[in-house]
């Protein structure tokens, strides 16, 4: 019997799709700055910048922003829209929800990927 290269490759490459949208898909019982701010530790990880222990979300934050200073503003909509909502247990304004979400988006680009980091 022979084997049909397409249909296996295909096959192949729907499995690991399926792998990867597991891995990055956000667990649905974080809200969505939690989730935002879950990508921001992801991000600084692999920049090399794991938060340290102890470390507040805050304290994090403006660590990140002293080595990425252009950055910076970015780091703290999501750090302070993740801190209302955990600590402060407000309901965010879909207003600020948004601006956060702006922020990731710059953060996620090509271009905050570029090595900007201050030494």
């Amino acid at each position: 019997q022979p084997i049909d290269i397409g249909r296996y490759l295909k096959s192949l490459w729907l499995a690991l799709w399926e792998r990867c949208r597991k891995i990055w898909r956000r667990p649905e019982y974080l809200s969505p700055t939690a989730g935002l701010y879950a990508r921001l530790l992801a991000w600084g990880r692999r920049r090399g910048l794991p938060p340290l222990p102890g470390e507040t979300p805050r304290e994090y934050g403006g660590r990140l922003g002293e080595y990425y200073p252009q950055l910076k503003g970015d780091f703290e909509q999501i750090v302070e829209s993740f801190n209302a909502e955990t600590y402060g247990e407000l309901v965010l304004p879909e207003e600020q929800v948004a601006s956060a979400r702006r922020a990731w988006r710059r953060l996620s680009s090509p271009f905050a990927r570029l090595p900007f980091r201050r030494k």
